[in-house]
Parts: structure tokens; sequence; C-alpha cells
């Protein structure tokens, strides 16, 4: 019976070490996350402090609450499971780094941790603050992104031109970082090499330097472009072949020393009237229009929910005039029967008072067509002037419209 002892213990012996193998194993297996690139994510941790100030959401509720998302990176655990990050399940490689609004305080160098993370396929970091560090040429060697999201982060400097090696985007968003500055060489680059390019919101980015005609070589797979306060100037060039575009936003770029801007030729326009079918939102506010003939916004597309042409003169006519619920309004009568073909899809109306007494502000989406009882139909809304005019009508339009002088 000896050797049947001994044979038991040999066999209880191998289950015991294959089991404490398939022990180990699956707490490997369950470990997902690549060893290197953890490290680097707790480095990445360690550049930063957290500071409540670091995010701004009180003036733009749209974005989720800030939270402090590295606080859940702790040493030992899978990376795959913190707070803001994405990892591919078959390799364990992190593809996506999430950390909007995350209150992050301080500056990112090129020798960042961050650039050990060569995998990333979607990054953002919108909504932190990097102290004014400069965009760092290295965000160019990410070249699996197809999301890159760097709003609202306080970055400066020259943009940097390897952010063009990036060909592989779908969106980008520098919008609202206003010491970064673009130049026209680094922008045609953008344009050539960003092929695959569908957003792309470079708002209050510097661009005084970059000539309104680069905008023809942006790619025609665009459905979203915002250059608000860029500071651009000259003529808007023909940028019909942007026939995918579903948001155009070229307003306010009155230049960074508040002169200059864009303006725009009657022939363009009616170009782009006629080819950007697909447009629903429209922003040309400041973008000299005066000689643009009003009779051309009848050939807006019905497609178009919201528009905003705020201070865009046209022939001597405020583009601001809009007939409202059946309350029209007008600086200038002969707009009126153009307008109301169409206007009443207008949904938001706002009365600045300039030097001039009330202009109107507009900006459009569906409404209806309600009418505005007891007004017995349209009531012109003019400025106080001199010649006076319909101040009661005027007044029932403001109230009507939830704006009293």
């Amino acid at each position: 019976m000896g050797w049947l002892a001994h044979f038991l213990s040999f066999l209880l012996f191998h289950l015991h070490f294959h089991a404490s193998s398939f022990s180990f194993n699956s707490s490997s297996s369950a470990m997902l996350c690549q060893h290197d690139q953890s490290l680097a994510l707790l480095q990445f941790k360690k550049t930063f402090s957290i500071t409540s100030d670091a995010s701004t959401w009180e003036w733009d509720s749209s974005y989720p609450k800030p939270s402090p998302k590295i606080e859940s990176w702790k040493e030992g655990t899978d990376c795959c499971s913190w707070d803001g990050i994405t990892c591919d399940l078959e390799t364990g490689n992190v593809i996506g780094l999430h950390l909007s609004n995350s209150l992050l305080y301080g500056p990112i160098y090129s020798n960042n941790p961050l650039f050990f993370l060569y995998h990333l396929q979607s990054l953002d970091l919108s909504y932190n603050d990097f102290n004014n560090s400069h965009l760092s040429p290295q965000f160019g060697q990410f070249l699996n992104l197809t999301y890159l999201n760097l709003s609202s982060s306080n970055f400066g400097g020259e943009f940097p031109f390897e952010i063009s090696y990036l060909s592989g985007l779908v969106s980008l968003d520098l919008s609202w970082n206003h010491f970064l500055i673009l130049e026209t060489t680094i922008f045609n680059k953008l344009a050539q090499n960003l092929t695959q390019l569908q957003e792309l919101d470079l708002t209050f980015v510097n661009m005084s330097l970059v000539a309104p005609s680069s905008l023809m070589n942006l790619s025609s797979s665009l459905t979203y472009l915002k250059l608000r306060y860029c500071g651009l100037h000259g003529k808007i060039p023909d940028i019909s072949h942007l026939s995918k575009l579903f948001t155009l936003h070229l307003s306010r770029n009155f230049g960074f020393d508040y002169y200059g801007g864009l303006s725009i030729e009657p022939m363009i326009f009616e170009k782009l009237v006629r080819n950007l079918t697909m447009v629903r939102d429209l922003d040309l506010s400041i973008v000299n229009m005066s000689i643009v003939a009003p009779s051309s916004l009848m050939n807006l597309s019905s497609s178009l929910s919201s528009l905003a042409l705020e201070f865009c003169w046209a022939s001597g006519c405020a583009m601001g005039s809009v007939s409202v619920a059946g309350c029209a309004m007008s600086e200038c009568g002969r707009l009126n029967p153009v307008l109301d073909r169409w206007l009443w899809k207008v949904v938001e109306v706002s009365l600045v008072e300039g030097n001039r007494g009330w202009e109107v502000a507009l900006t459009m989406a569906k409404l209806g067509e309600e009418k505005f009882e007891g007004n017995g139909g349209a009531t012109p809304l003019v400025p106080d002037s001199e010649d006076g005019g319909d101040e009661g009508g005027n007044e029932k339009c403001r109230e009507k419209l939830g704006f009293m002088r």
C-alpha cells in the first residue's frame, strides 16, 4: 500500500500545482492593462495638481461637473478600470484618455509621460488649465488618433507643424486657447493632410496670420466648421466644395485689434447658398455683407434651422431684421417681404441697444407659425429715432420676445 500512498501524494501535489497555476493566470488575465502604460499614467498623474478653479464648468454647463478623475488611479490596480481610461480588450493597450473637466493644473512639456501612450486613438484634455504651456510637437506622434480635444485648456505658443501628421483625425477641437497662434503655412498643411477630418473647431485661436484663401484647402469631408473670434481678415473665399457642412460659423472675426474682419462678395455668397444645401446652423455675424443684396437670403436652404447674422449690413439695411411670431421687425422695410418667406423659423431674437437705438440680433430655429394675438398682424420694430415710430407696437414686440427696454 506504500506505493498507493506515494501515488496519491504525487497526484495531490500536481493537482495543487495546476490549481495554483490556474489561479495565477486568471489573476494575470484580469489585470488587462499593460504595465508600461500603467506606469506612464501614474507618472502623468504626478505632473499635475488638482485645483478647483482649473476647470471652467461654471460658464459651460453643457459639460459634466468637474471631477478629479485621476484620484481613482492607484498603483497595483488595473489601469483599464480607472476613470477616464479606455483599453483595447484584446491587447490591454490604452486607446482612450478622457480627462475633460478634471481640475488638472500644471504644464505639459515635451517630456511628459503622456507621450509614452503610443496607442491612443482618442484624447480629450479639454477644460483643464495647462498653465499657458506651449502646445507640444509631441502630440503629433499619436498617429492612431481619430479624436483630439484640447479646448479651453490654456495652451499657448505657436501651433506645432507636427499636428498635421495626424492624418487619421476625424475630430479636432483646439478652441478657446487664446494664446495659441496659427499661421498660414501650418494651416495649409493641416488642411491638406487631415483629409478625413469631419469636425474642426478653432474658435478663439489666433489666426490673424492666416490668409482666408487657405480655407479653400479644407477637406470636403467636413461637416462641422467653427472659426469664430479668430482674427481672420479679408474676403471669404469660395468654400462651396464643403458641401457636407451641417454647421458653419465664421462669425466675429473683427481682429484681435478690433479692426479688419471678414467680408463676403455677392457672387461668393450666392455660390455658398446654392451649394451648401445641408447647412442647418449658419453664423456669419459681423461679416461685412455691405454689397450683398438682401434678396440673396431667399435662396437659403430650407434645411436651415439656426441662423445668426448679427450686425451684417447688406445694401444699407440691417440683416438683423426679422419676422417672428407674426411680429415683424425691420430697420429697412423692404427686407420684410424677403424675410417673411422663411424667417418664421426664428426661435431666438435679442435686441441690442446701440448708438442708433434698438438693433436686432437673431438666431433662428423651427418655431412654428404662431401669430402675435392682439396685434392685428405685423408691427414694424424700428430703432428709436427722431422720426419717431410705433413705440407702442415696439414695446409689444419686445414684451412678446421677452426683451424689455
